[in-house]
């Protein structure tokens, strides 16, 4: 079980997917899908350019569906793939199978033309801002507690756990899962802020 993640090399833009195979059956698959004609979002950019302009990379490993679900939510967020946005997602994710596919999408069989897209990103500008996006949930900050006893708020716990040599998946269960998993990694603690520290200061929280 994977969270996988498709980029195109020359927009920047992104696909992040999950899958209970192998990255490189699922790859075959969208391909197989772009032959049969599908009009979805991500498959269009897939017959429009080359595969060679298309990186693909695991990103979490993940042991349930439920893992999968979470985990693909966090991810879109992350990487900013909703299709609005910088990426070709049609969905916040979480749904249980990497998608909206066939005829369950409202776009099976349809093709947005560019103008149509513009049109489409222009009326929900503001629409998905702050609380108002349903991915917003997923982002927040993160005050970490080191083997020695002192903190630090960061925003950014991906890369915060590369920056440190450390393992990213134990952090977020930390803070996602905390009635299954242990409550610290490596001497390392992690909580999710409502608030910054800052911000509790002002509301008088602390």
């Amino acid at each position: 079980m994977i969270i996988y993640k498709a980029t195109n090399k020359v927009n920047g833009k992104s696909y992040i997917g999950q899958t209970v195979y192998s990255l490189g059956g699922r790859q075959l698959k969208h391909y197989s899908r772009v032959r049969n004609g599908s009009q979805l979002y991500f498959h269009n950019a897939l017959r429009k350019y080359d595969r060679e302009d298309f990186i693909w990379e695991i990103l979490e490993y993940c042991k349930s569906q439920e893992e999968l679900n979470e985990k693909e939510k966090m991810f879109i967020q992350e990487y900013n793939s909703y299709w609005t946005e910088n990426g070709y997602n049609l969905s916040f994710g979480g749904d249980g199978n990497g998608g909206l596919h066939g005829e369950i999408n409202g776009m099976y069989g349809k093709k947005h033309t560019e103008e149509t897209l513009k049109k489409i990103r222009d009326t929900r500008k503001g629409q998905f801002a702050g609380d108002k996006n349903p991915a917003a949930k997923h982002a927040g900050r993160y005050l970490i507690t080191f083997p020695d006893g002192h903190q630090e708020e960061i925003t950014n716990l991906r890369k915060w756990c590369r920056e440190n040599d450390l393992s990213h998946g134990p952090f977020y269960d930390m803070c996602n899962f905390t009635h299954i998993t242990p409550k610290s990694y490596k001497g390392y603690l992690c909580k999710r802020l409502e608030h910054s520290l800052q911000k509790k200061k002002e509301l008088g929280l602390e």
